[in-house]
């Protein structure tokens, strides 16, 4: 499986984005076999969207590695981040939990094609990211945009 971007926002208490921080892990841990600090992944500040930090993180690999033996991921990761000393108190430390939910969603965007004519979208296995296994159809009716997911034909 391939690795999952992780964003996360901080701003000030203004609501203003708060940009050139020098984020890391402060702490990290699963509850199945606890302190993963010591393999947490880099935080890199997107350089188009200031104020947006991200991570990666892949299912199976350190930190997100605990398993029940079979390659059953146990238990979710969760943490702090800590923004560093140049970060107002109120924004300094930001809580992450990653979850299996998580996995879900990232696996359902792996990769898709907008065909601007019919206005669908197709999603892709992550597999051989050709079979494609999902379609959404959009539509647009007193100015809602509609998506229905639909069988990919």
């Amino acid at each position: 499986m391939a690795g999952i971007r992780y964003y996360i926002g901080v701003k000030n208490a203004d609501g203003e984005p708060l940009s050139g921080l020098s984020p890391s892990f402060y702490k990290l841990a699963t509850g199945a076999d606890g302190d993963k600090l010591s393999s947490a992944p880099s935080v890199t500040e997107m350089t188009n969207c200031p104020g947006v930090y991200w991570f990666d993180l892949t299912p199976g690999t350190a930190p997100w590695d605990a398993n029940d033996g079979s390659g059953v991921l146990l238990g979710d990761l969760v943490g702090w981040i800590d923004f560093g000393a140049t970060a107002p108190a109120e924004a300094r430390y930001v809580m992450v939990t990653i979850t299996h939910a998580g996995i879900a969603l990232g696996a359902k965007m792996w990769k898709s094609q907008h065909d601007m004519e019919s206005d669908e979208v197709t999603v892709y296995s992550p597999v051989d990211g050709t079979t494609a296994v999902m379609k959404l159809a959009f539509s647009t009716a007193s100015g809602v945009d509609t998506r229905q997911p639909e069988a990919p034909s």
